[in-house]
């Protein structure tokens, strides 16, 4: 936000015309890139309660905030990149914070946070997912085991969605060639 009020306020350089010093935004540009970025702040901290809470049981009404944002490629990225991060952390909570999140995102979202996740737009999840089923926690066994087995659920459920757009695919490789042999 300081950066595009620092690109209006910034007085012109000595020997330079108004026009070389005008910023590349329109004034229209300026405020959608202000809203953008307000708005980007209010979704990252949306992300950040639910999963930095300490029960995620009773973030129902964030995630239900969270999903109609989904269908928004930006707003998709901004979600994707805090599960990212929250699948990295140290503290159990937020990883495990992170996968509810997840799984929210993927049963209840946009069909495009399935589908970009299939195929490992914005990070390798199965990989991510991987690593976290074998989770070690050696304070509580019981976080080890919640954070693995949610963790297994949610890559077996991409890996099923994974070979389901397989078949898919082969069925319409296959309804091709037979049409092309029709032809022929």
């Amino acid at each position: 936000i300081l950066m595009l009020v620092a690109q209006f306020a910034r007085p012109p350089r000595e020997g330079a015309t108004t026009e070389s010093t005008a910023p590349s935004l329109s004034m229209a540009g300026y405020f959608q890139s202000l809203k953008n970025a307000i708005q980007g702040d209010e979704l990252t901290q949306k992300l950040k309660q639910c999963t930095h809470a300490e029960f995620q049981t009773g973030n129902q009404a964030i995630l239900g905030e969270l999903c109609p944002r989904s269908a928004n490629a930006d707003d998709r990225k901004v979600m994707m990149a805090h599960i990212q991060t929250c699948t990295k952390e140290k503290n159990w909570r937020i990883v495990f914070g992170g996968l509810c999140l997840l799984e929210h995102l993927l049963t209840k979202g946009s069909p495009k946070v399935l589908e970009e996740a299939v195929q490992g737009l914005h990070f390798d999840m199965i990989q991510r997912l991987m690593f976290l089923s074998k989770y070690e926690f050696h304070q509580d066994p019981r976080v080890k085991t919640i954070v693995r087995e949610k963790a297994e659920s949610l890559r077996e459920y991409l890996l099923q969605k994974m070979s389901a757009a397989g078949d898919e695919e082969v069925a319409t490789d296959d309804k091709k060639e037979e049409k092309k042999k029709k032809k022929k």
